[in-house]
């Protein structure tokens, strides 16, 4: 509250214009203060402290995408930690034993406690990284110093070590009256030059051999499956939708590749963002034995490729660093490595077999080309004629057959079908066995396991995720169970979802440890998928509706499908009319020209109009013989055939009046 100090141990206080902590009570009129930045500690009173804004803190705000796992993880010790202080009752007492378990000085719990206690939150906690990493705070007369110093001196045959360069460059200074920068500045420059350079100006030729980039090559693929690379790329192709042919957009692609052998063991096309789920569908494609996949895609191939990697190898992506993918990796005795930052070498096989798809697919109509300047001109949407059931086929024909069968340079110029054959049969020439794979036996689970995932309690009514609610017998016996190691909570379950079709779960049972199936608990409920019902919420949420349960989505539901069915019934006649533009405008001409007054007796008959006399008279521009040929085996009854030959009688026996012939528009 404004106004308001509140004074406690860990507090943050306000004395002097800088921000300390309250370390705890000397007297009830004076505590003791600990400056935040410097540490140093001083007796105040009461009367001179005042409240710290809530502004004077925004520092500490943490953005969810710039959280590192490790980081994470450390702040939550440190609330722990103050929640283990809490619970010994708090004060200086509790603080250092707190302190001792930790190996760090009270002060630094102190600090925790002042940072965790006003809102309780852990990312209060997370030490954020430094704004000004990589700027450098010396002049430029200082750094120019340290690089004349570094060329001149340290990178020499001679071999100074840092402490003499720094000496070296504490003398220079001091001669052109410039302050020395210190012993781990210089330190830090050294450590950004480049090591083979430095390693080759002082000398040490077989230590710059050492730092040469090789050719590639990755530790351990020694053996199909060994190690296998995955990434994703935007496909640099429009697509277009299977029944309207109305471009819809780019794909992605999931690809993984065997090291060894260059083999593509598994890919994933889609048009949803890299996550959880695209890669998960990739490493499940590459698993898998693929004669079912070939069958439903229409195309046969020789594809053995099948088994569990040793190491899943993977770049720093956040859709690749996420738990839950970890998490599956190790439950199938799958290692999950990264790929080491500012090393390409490590990431070039699986980028080299994008570029090559790529170079492909720039040849196709509607391609994007890889930037602007190749594509020009180009309408890549308006020349787009791949739906994405018909680009799946023609990749696969693009890398199961071409790609496979072709030789690779990086393999000794043979194909790296017959690279991945012969290390399996053992007829590359090496002693050492590499007919080994680790065959998946359980294909519905290794599908589920690398869905993803969300902890969920068991209601009365089931299972709740986003507002659907889903419900099964198998349920029953975990309603209101706690959890075993906190009783005060409910029991948290692991619950996987596909997102292509929500209309059920996947629920894991913890002492089964098997999945089961549970359907929507309303059964009338319709299948569509997570990113139809995303358009939904947004959909209410435009129309200001805030209150959001499963009714209101389903029947929103209905009213989207109702909406679009008009709108595509009104694009076809409009696509109609373009495509048919002289019988459209005909139509337009005829509905807006002056139309004959017919009499009361002539309804409904095209071809006679009323004379000026008033007398009925047949059309001079009608055909009556063919009227009379067609109404002999029309179905019409015959008093109104005879009413009409009695028409067409009568009206060649009047004379026709002048004009009467003259079409009349």
């Amino acid at each position: 509250m404004t106004g308001v100090v509140e004074v406690h141990s860990g507090a943050l206080v306000r004395f002097d214009g800088e921000v300390h902590i309250v370390i705890k009570f000397r007297s009830a009129e004076m505590v003791i203060l600990e400056h935040r930045g410097t540490g140093r500690r001083v007796i105040a009173a009461l009367t001179g402290l005042q409240p710290v804004e809530p502004k004077e803190d925004d520092a500490r705000a943490v953005f969810p995408e710039q959280v590192l796992p490790r980081g994470w993880d450390a702040a939550s010790s440190k609330a722990a930690a103050v929640e283990r202080v809490t619970a010994l009752g708090g004060g200086e007492a509790g603080v250092k034993v707190v302190a001792e378990e930790h190996d760090v000085h009270p002060s630094t719990i102190y600090r925790w406690i002042a940072a965790y206690s006003t809102e309780r939150r852990v990312a209060d906690l997370y030490r954020k990284r430094r704004n000004d990493i990589g700027k450098t705070r010396l002049s430029l007369r200082q750094e120019a110093m340290i690089r004349q110093v570094l060329k001149t001196f340290h990178l020499t045959q001679e071999r100074p070590l840092v402490v003499q360069t720094h000496t070296e460059l504490d003398r220079r200074c001091k001669l052109r009256r410039l302050r020395t920068p210190s012993l781990d500045t210089l330190k830090a420059r050294i450590r950004v030059c480049e090591q083979r350079d430095v390693a080759e100006k002082r000398g040490d030729t077989r230590l710059a051999n050492k730092l040469r980039l090789n050719d590639g090559s990755i530790p351990g693929a020694d053996f199909p499956y060994a190690l296998v690379q995955i990434d994703h790329t935007l496909v640099d192709l429009e697509l277009v939708e299977d029944e309207s042919r109305i471009p819809i957009g780019r794909p992605w692609i999931t690809v993984a590749i065997d090291v060894f052998s260059r083999m593509c063991v598994g890919y994933y096309v889609s048009f949803d963002t890299p996550g959880m789920l695209g890669t998960g569908l990739c490493l499940t494609h590459a698993i898998r034995n693929k004669d079912a996949w070939m069958a439903r895609l229409g195309v046969n191939f020789d594809y053995p490729c099948q088994g569990k990697p040793r190491i899943v190898h993977a770049d720093n992506a956040k859709e690749f660093t996420g738990k839950s993918l970890e998490i599956a990796c190790d439950m199938h005795h799958m290692g999950l490595q990264f790929r080491k930052l500012k090393k390409p070498r490590y990431g070039a096989h699986i980028e080299r077999l994008m570029g090559t798809l790529m170079s492909e697919i720039h040849r196709l109509p509607g391609t994007t080309q890889s930037n602007v300047l190749e594509k020009q001109d180009y309408d890549s949407a308006g020349r787009a004629v791949f739906s994405l059931s018909a680009f799946e086929k023609w990749l696969a024909n693009l890398i199961l057959g071409s790609y496979h069968h072709g030789e690779h340079s990086g393999i000794g110029n043979i194909p790296p079908i017959v690279k991945f054959k012969q290390a399996l049969t053992g007829e590359d020439g090496e002693d050492r066995p590499r007919g080994s794979l680790r065959i998946n036996t359980d294909d519905e689970r290794l599908y589920l396991d690398f869905l993803p995932g969300e902890m969920l309690t068991v209601q009365q009514y089931g299972l709740q995720l986003d507002y659907i609610q889903y419900s099964a017998d198998v349920l029953r016996r975990w309603v209101g169970t706690r959890d075993p190691k906190k009783p005060r909570s409910a029991r948290k379950f692991l619950v996987k979802r596909d997102p292509r079709d929500i209309s059920a779960v996947f629920f894991l049972d913890p002492e089964l440890n098997r999945y089961f199936r549970i359907p929507y608990r309303n059964l009338s409920n319709p299948h569509f998928s997570v990113w139809e019902l995303r358009r939904v919420r947004k959909f209410l949420q435009d129309r200001g509706v805030e209150q959001v349960d499963e009714e209101t989505i389903m029947r929103a539901r209905n009213e989207m499908a109702a909406i679009e069915a008009t709108e595509v019934e009104r694009t076809r006649q409009a696509k109609r009319h373009r495509q048919y533009p002289k019988g459209a405008k005909a139509k337009v001409r005829r509905d807006a020209s002056p139309r004959p007054e017919f009499g009361q007796g002539a309804v409904g008959l095209p071809h006679v109009f009323q004379s000026e006399a008033g007398v009925a008279c047949a059309d001079p521009r009608a055909d009556h013989t063919d009227l009379d040929d067609a109404s002999q085996s029309s179905p019409v009854p015959a008093s109104r055939r005879a009413r009409r030959s009695d028409v067409a009688n009568a009206a060649a026996s009047v004379p026709a009046a002048p004009f009467d012939e003259i079409e009349d528009y």
